[in-house]
């Protein structure tokens, strides 16, 4: 007995029932796990933006803390100057202007000062141990002079009732 093939709606029909049994979730799984990436990624992006932005908040405020300093009139007081360098510098001249109500512990008399120093790459640090010597308020200004370039910093200083003195940083201008 010769078996006949089957015909073409019969073989559409099985198909379709074998569908129906067992239905192509490779599509709709792609599709969800597509969603929950981005979802996730999304997510995690917003977490990130929200960890940079609260740590902005609190270096702003440490900054603006940072600016001001306080001494009593006649007591030695340090102040640091942060000079940033792009590269190591010999044969750099640096000048110290005083204003007439604060010195240099151990320049007593003496407004303007001046060496020639080097720099390093990278920060360098000035301390400056400092005496408010009479009410008032003026500038300390610190010069840098490399070959043909000059640059300026401004700090303005203010002596305050009972001997306070503050002072405050402003950008620097260069000539």
């Amino acid at each position: 007995m010769a078996i006949s093939e089957p015909g073409n709606t019969y073989i559409e029909g099985v198909f379709k029932e074998v569908r129906r049994h067992y239905p192509d979730t490779s599509y709709r799984s792609l599709k969800a796990k597509l969603f929950i990436a981005g979802f996730s990624t999304a997510i995690a992006a917003s977490l990130v933006l929200w960890f940079l932005s609260t740590l902005f908040i609190v270096q702003q405020q440490t900054i603006t803390g940072s600016d001001e300093m306080m001494i009593s009139m006649n007591t030695t007081q340090s102040v640091r100057l942060m000079f940033e360098s792009p590269s190591d510098l010999d044969q750099v001249t640096l000048s110290i202007d005083l204003p007439e109500n604060i010195e240099l512990s151990g320049y007593s008399g003496q407004s303007e000062l001046s060496w020639i120093t080097s720099f390093e790459k990278g920060k360098n640090i000035l301390s400056l141990p400092v005496i408010a010597i009479e009410q008032g308020e003026g500038e300390i200004i610190a010069q840098l002079r490399y070959g043909n370039k000059v640059k300026v910093y401004h700090l303005k200083v203010k002596t305050v009732g009972e001997g306070v003195m503050n002072y405050k940083t402003h950008p620097f201008a260069s000539v």
